[in-house]
């Protein structure tokens, strides 16, 4: 018994040191591997951590861009708003007849022609109905003639035919 106790001795003599020599190379290599694969967590992590801050930057610059774009739009809207009623406040002065009547007596020469040198007539609306319908209908206001057989000038018959036409269809 002693020779197969030394033999068996013998025989795990001769593996442990070819054991031992793959378990501490697979150590070793598999604490390289842990090594490196720490170390590639680590570099990864700071690249996430790199590449998520640059994102944020970006998303934070676009909207700050587009935020005073937003403004400067609405700055704009006002003044263009407020220009739109200046010139609503101008166009409602030039309308008025007090001014077209001053134009028209100033610069142009005319003169208001008194109340014997106006006459009216009106237009007969039965007429009207009786006419072909194919023909075109003319209007049932009233149209200025001179008494005293002036010559009236063009702008004051436009003025007159103005007034009627404010006046009939208020």
């Amino acid at each position: 018994m002693l020779e197969a106790r030394q033999i068996s001795e013998d025989y795990i003599y001769e593996q442990e040191p070819v054991i031992t020599r793959k378990v501490i190379r697979r150590k070793a290599k598999s604490r390289k591997a842990g090594v490196m694969l720490a170390k590639i967590i680590v570099v990864g992590s700071v690249l996430l951590a790199v590449v998520t801050g640059l994102m944020l930057t970006a998303t934070h610059a676009q909207i700050t861009y587009r935020n005073s774009n937003i403004i400067q739009i609405k700055n704009e809207i006002s003044d263009l708003q407020n220009a739109n009623e200046r010139l609503k406040l101008e166009i409602a002065r030039k309308k008025s007849l007090d001014r077209i009547e001053s134009i028209a007596t100033k610069e142009l020469g005319m003169i208001q022609p008194g109340i014997n040198d106006i006459k009216y007539v009106a237009f007969d609306k039965a007429a009207e109905g009786t006419k072909d319908a194919a023909a075109p209908k003319k209007e049932s206001r009233s149209v200025v003639e001179s008494a005293s057989n002036a010559k009236v000038h063009p702008i004051v018959l436009t003025i007159n035919k103005m007034i009627n036409q404010y006046a009939y269809d208020l």
